[in-house]
């Protein structure tokens, strides 16, 4: 089986699980938390992906620029992956800091519509999930050994091993009424042992060695790829928990969960073509580094293929079925607003035909114009969505077409690009 095919597999089996747990979660939260506590957490839980941007990308930065120095035969690759960990273990300091000294001083939980938990409960839940996202940040690093040798499906079953033991937590915690407070910290918990038998794995296998030196050579290496993923990241941000911030704020919290669940089931198109996106970026990486032109040229084609193909069929299932997904899975819990669906899932189909070239020319560290294009696309569809809806009266089914000044931007950028950067071959 072929990398690319290994790290397919590796993504379905991920997508498969998480699809499982998601029809068991989102119900067994709204009928134990309610619509009001859950929309509290549904924030507060989204929140921390901001503090990703204090990695300023080094993270994926790490992983690329790793794999191509590695596959030309620099012994010393690895002093790569301990700057981006000492730069992480430094972000993550200043983070817990900032949230500690500012979360009440500016009132956050006010700013952001908590209306159940307390002030200071929801400071100790956004102090430990964010402890969370840096350490993923952290495991990813070490997973640039995986990257670099083509065998990324490793990482991928390491990383659904720690989703389905932060799932089995959640049942757990909630049906013996823990606090939400207690079940962050719990969650916490899977992201640190799967860290430490990643660096176990490295040590035995690779001979990874870690030390706390800085040099400026590899600090240059990752400064230009890492600010472009750092700016992908605020933009993805902006595009996905800025919108849902503004929507809790305009509309009530029914309306909120109805949303984030059609944009969580319509997201399986999304996360499907990020499936065959995500399984050739090593492979978009590892041909590129060895110079094999022809195998390059040839998996862009297939992916964009299959990608295309397999959004048609996905499309057509979800708005064909509908009615009967959402009562089978969420037992007419909430209402069901087709025309947003349909909406939705419109959206995603057009962001099809864009992913596989935007990841091809993030896998090469080639992607820093895209960056300017992803964060204005982003910013305008937030403040165009801003100012028409503060004059007009939109409807909660009509806000997915926002997302289309998104879209269309990138699609004619990526497919450009990601052309040119094949002829120049």
């Amino acid at each position: 089986m072929s990398p690319a095919r290994r790290n397919f597999f590796a993504n379905i089996v991920s997508l498969i699980i998480k699809t499982g747990f998601t029809i068991i979660l989102v119900p067994f939260y709204i009928s134990i938390l309610g619509n009001d506590l859950y929309s509290d957490w549904i924030i507060l839980y989204s929140l921390p992906a901001f503090f990703e941007l204090t990695n300023f990308g080094v993270n994926q930065a790490v992983n690329t620029t790793f794999s191509l120095n590695y596959n030309k035969g620099n012994k010393n690759s690895f002093k790569i992956i301990n700057h981006g960990i000492i730069f992480t273990l430094s972000m993550w300091s200043l983070a817990m800091i900032s949230i500690s000294f500012l979360w009440d001083l500016l009132s956050v939980s006010t700013v952001i519509g908590i209306d159940i938990i307390s002030e200071s409960d929801s400071k100790i839940i956004m102090l430990l999930l964010t402890s969370k996202i840096f350490i993923e940040m952290i495991r990813g690093s070490l997973s640039s050994y995986f990257f670099a040798y083509n065998i990324n499906h490793y990482a991928i079953y390491f990383y659904v091993s720690q989703y389905i033991l932060e799932c089995l937590i959640i049942i757990f915690a909630l049906s013996f009424a823990l606090s939400l407070k207690t079940l962050s910290f719990f969650l916490v918990v899977p992201s640190i042992i799967v860290c430490l038998i990643i660096i176990i794995y490295n040590v035995y296998y690779y001979n990874y060695i870690f030390n706390l030196s800085l040099k400026r050579k590899y600090l240059d290496l990752l400064l230009k790829p890492s600010f472009s993923f750092s700016i992908l990241t605020f933009s993805e941000y902006i595009l996905n928990q800025c919108f849902l911030i503004l929507i809790k704020r305009q509309f009530d919290n029914e309306s909120v969960v109805i949303y984030n669940t059609s944009k969580t089931l319509t997201n399986y198109i999304k996360n499907i073509q990020g499936q065959f996106a995500t399984s050739v970026v090593p492979v978009f990486n590892f041909y590129y580094g060895k110079k094999l032109i022809k195998e390059f040229k040839n998996i862009f084609s297939k992916t964009n293929l299959y990608t295309i193909i397999t959004s048609i069929f996905l499309c057509f299932s979800i708005l064909i079925f509908i009615e009967q997904i959402w009562n089978l899975w969420l037992n007419n819990s909430i209402g069901l607003n087709k025309q947003l669906i349909f909406n939705l899932v419109l959206v995603q189909f057009i962001g099809g035909f864009w992913i596989v070239s935007s990841h091809l020319i993030m896998s090469i560290n080639k992607h820093f114009k895209l960056l300017i294009y992803f964060v204005v696309s982003s910013i305008a569809t937030i403040i165009v969505y801003y100012f028409l809806s503060n004059q007009y009266n939109i409807s909660l089914a009509y806000l997915p077409f926002f997302f289309l000044i998104h879209h269309f931007t990138m699609l004619v950028f990526s497919v450009y690009s990601a052309r040119n950067i094949i002829k120049s071959l």
